[in-house]
């Protein structure tokens, strides 16, 4: 069982599948635990957009460096992200 566990965690990457596969899993790897922050930083009411980089830090390693600017990037574009915050297109004025 241990070693279905280490094949599925951590896939063989010679191949063009397991590179494949291994994308996609620091991709939602990452996205998750960064919406993970976002969501406990906006759950406060005294936080905002315009406080989140003073209460938050995120650590970029030799892991998954890449893929987690990326998925900041999505994850701040959307409307439910930037809603209500000076990040808000709407907000412009």
């Amino acid at each position: 069982m241990g070693e279905t566990i280490s094949k599925v965690l951590y896939p063989n990457d010679k191949t063009e599948n397991g590179r494949s596969w291994r994308l996609v899993q620091q991709y939602f790897f990452v996205t998750c635990s960064l919406r993970d922050i976002i969501r406990r930083h906006r759950k406060q009411p005294a936080n905002s957009w315009d406080n989140f980089a003073d209460k938050v830090a995120i650590q970029l390693n030799d892991t998954h460096p890449a893929i987690a600017i990326v998925s900041c990037c999505a994850s701040w574009s959307t409307k439910t992200v930037c809603r209500g915050s000076s990040l808000d297109p709407r907000s412009a004025g």
